[in-house]
């Protein structure tokens, strides 16, 4: 990304900047802003009733399962209802999106060590303990799958068992048509 031609505008770095400060991007369609809310809503019910929750949003390719992980994030670090910030993170076993919103978030005032925290490689899990985080958006939880080998992840770790362990608020976000053998 860093050298590419193709660069992401600059009008575009800063909504990605407002969506993380909690101020939700693009207008979201009633489905979209459905999930944002029920993804919220839940977030604060388990924490409040110290209980594990899993929440499964479907939609192809196109339908903006992104933007609503990306303003749930916001969301969550930032609530607009005045509880306090909850420890997330927005996970995807794609490289290109961590790579891009970490660009984004850089010009705009982010430290590297907080982007780090914020978008994580799925293998960063994998020595996690239990309810390190408030919740974890799993962004193309379909591409999710055992680890077979590297990144200091022992062989045949099932990430999802890792990503349940380590969030009150598991997130997937799944497209089925794309899914993965």
């Amino acid at each position: 990304v860093d050298n590419a031609r193709i660069r992401p505008s600059k009008d575009f770095s800063n909504l990605m900047f407002q969506a993380i400060k909690g101020q939700p991007i693009f207008s979201l369609d009633d489905n979209q802003q459905n999930a944002v809310s029920t993804i919220i809503h839940e977030t604060n019910l388990a924490l409040d009733r110290n209980k594990r929750t899993t929440i499964i949003i479907r939609g192809g390719a196109g339908t903006g399962k992104s933007i609503v992980a990306i303003n749930a994030l916001g969301l969550l670090l930032h609530p607009n209802d005045g509880s306090k910030s909850k420890n997330t993170a927005y996970c995807t076993t794609n490289f290109t999106p961590r790579t891009l919103f970490s660009e984004l978030l850089i010009d705009n005032d982010y430290k590297k060590t907080a982007i780090r925290e914020l978008f994580k490689p799925l293998s960063s899990f994998s020595r996690a303990s239990e309810f390190d985080y408030d919740c974890i958006l799993l962004d193309e939880a379909h591409r999710a799958y055992t680890w077979k080998y590297g990144s200091g992840v022992k062989r045949n770790v099932d990430m999802i068992d890792k990503l349940f362990y380590a969030s009150r608020v598991n997130v997937f976000f799944i497209d089925e048509d794309q899914m993965v053998t």
